[in-house]
């Protein structure tokens, strides 16, 4: 019956369209309306990357295992999973109920075809680099699928389940080096939750309740994405009721929402520290000296509590403290404006002309400081960061890009000199993607970082089954990137999300705040 279900709602599709059908009801269902700074770039698995991409596409799509709260795993597509005796074969024995929304029902075949995807470099997948310790990934039986690893390390059923599969009868005869251009990143057929009805470029994205999902139909009948780049505006919106969810509200405004009695909070640990990152490309940033310099004439603790008040804490490293790996006794680096200078004069920068910037061999201290527009907490950072380098004498000029360009320069093109950056924590410990030098060139080692003794670190912690022999050397690799200072680390703040008393059964936590979005619903109208 539920395989005849799913292939009605398939011809549906078919016949008139996901719109159509949505634009013919006489009364439209209960909607979620989510307030949305930028437009998203992708909404597949393997080309998303920003955080709009990813928060919708995995709305979209069923995971081969979820995250829990507390980091465990636990069911998606797959219902078991059990590790050979020397720990180097996962096996997953997949769920038979789940069909793409065509109706084609999914299978091993579609996972095997996923993971050739994500580790062809020709596809670009960003996080290719959690699947190099997989040597294979096969298909047993249309639900079973074995993945082959060439070490036993902690985090193995979460790599294997990085990357959620996509539909190998759609995508398999679309040449690989278009993947990152094809029509399926804009237009998904997934196996998830929701599904896709309408995207309007710039204004908003239209999800609508999969009616054919493999544990029913959420209780949200239907979820619009509004695109507000502006964040007074996205206020405004959230006060009157036009959205009904904005994430990340700046602290400054929690005060006046709290006292809307339409209106609910939640606070809870971001997954996000906020830096700046300096190309270590650039002439300017070559010499640990100067960087330390940067940190030292920067107030951080001013500009945590100008800008998050007392909800953040300061960042001095790029491992969050709700990770078990997080080191507390690391180095914190001062404001101290006179020991900037000193260093910066040992490092040659004085002002030979007397025209108040510094210059070293003919060449003026001045760079460019990128955010992306809308930004209001980097945007911020910028302006006060350009008064406080001016005044030891390095011209800054700030700019803020939209956001598709600011992603590519920064993890593409790697077209920058200075970006105040806010970057999503992982569920696990490893820094490859963004700290080892094999990832010079990849997206998310923006900066060109490389230190043998890191990578040395790194390699060894990654397969320490045993967590207290694997502290120490995470540790010292957070020692490592904080004596070289790549980054000026900044804050991890807190995440303030206010959401409308309408919305019922919301929980939110580190994971992210659409952690049980499928129990949402909304209260109906008096």
């Amino acid at each position: 019956m539920k395989r005849l279900l799913v292939k009605i709602a398939a011809l549906l599709l078919t016949a008139g369209g996901a719109c159509l059908l949505l634009g013919s009801a006489p009364h439209a269902p209960p909607t979620l309306v989510i307030g949305e700074a930028a437009d998203p770039s992708s909404l597949s698995p393997l080309t998303a990357r920003s955080n709009q991409d990813i928060q919708i596409m995995v709305l979209l799509f069923l995971p081969l295992t979820r995250t829990e709260p507390d980091f465990s795993r636990s069911p998606g597509l797959a219902k078991s999973w059990e590790f050979s005796e020397d720990r180097l074969e996962l096996t997953f024995h997949l769920r038979r109920d789940v069909f793409w929304q065509d109706g084609v029902q999914v299978t091993a075949r579609d996972v095997e075809f996923t993971h050739s995807l994500l580790v062809d470099p020709a596809v670009g997948y960003h996080s290719i680099r959690w699947k190099r310790y997989i040597e294979d990934c096969i298909a047993v039986d249309d639900f079973t699928v074995k993945f082959t690893f060439s070490k036993a390390y902690p985090d193995q059923v979460m790599d294997a389940s990085v990357g959620s599969p996509v539909p190998k009868h759609l995508l398999e005869k679309v040449p690989r080096s278009e993947l990152q251009i094809c029509r399926f990143n804009q237009d998904p057929v997934g196996n998830g939750p929701f599904r896709l009805a309408k995207w309007k470029r710039g204004e908003s994205i239209e999800l609508v309740a999969s009616e054919t999902y493999c544990d029913g139909a959420p209780r949200l009948k239907r979820i619009i994405f509004k695109v507000i780049p502006d964040t007074m505006n996205q206020i405004l919106q959230l006060r009157r009721g036009d959205i009904d969810l904005m994430i990340r509200v700046p602290p400054e405004h929690c005060e006046e929402l709290a006292g809307q009695p339409h209106l609910v909070v939640h606070t809870l640990p971001d997954r996000v520290y906020y830096a700046i990152a300096w190309n270590l490309k650039d002439p300017l940033f070559q010499s640990r000296k100067v960087r330390h310099a940067l940190t030292l004439a920067i107030p951080r603790a001013d500009l945590l509590k100008r800008i998050f008040g007392d909800h953040g804490r300061l960042c001095d490293g790029p491992i969050s403290p709700i990770l078990w790996a997080y080191n507390p006794d690391v180095r914190r680096i001062p404001h101290d404006p006179k020991k900037a200078v000193e260093l910066l004069e040992e490092d040659g920068w004085r002002d030979s002309d007397g025209d108040g910037i510094r210059d070293k061999d003919g060449a003026k201290f001045s760079f460019e400081l990128i955010a992306n527009r809308g930004n209001t907490v980097k945007e911020t950072t910028n302006t006060i960061v350009q008064a406080k380098l001016r005044e030891i004498g390095i011209e800054v000029t700030t700019r803020s890009l939209e956001n598709a360009e600011y992603t590519r320069r920064l993890t593409r093109d790697k077209d920058f000199q200075a970006a105040t950056v806010g970057w999503g924590v992982g569920l696990k410990m490893d820094m490859t993607a963004m700290w080892h030098s094999k990832s010079v060139g990849d997206p998310f080692n923006v900066v060109g970082f490389q230190s043998e003794e890191l990578d040395r670190l790194n390699d060894e912690a990654v397969f320490e089954l045993d967590r207290e022999k694997a502290r120490p050397l995470w540790w010292k690799a957070q020692e490592i990137i904080v004596e070289e200072q790549p980054y000026t680390f900044l804050y991890f703040p807190d995440q303030i999300n206010f959401v409308n008393r309408r919305v019922r059964n919301v929980r939110m936590s580190a994971i992210g705040w659409n952690q049980n979005i499928e129990e949402w619903e909304i209260a109906e109208e008096p």
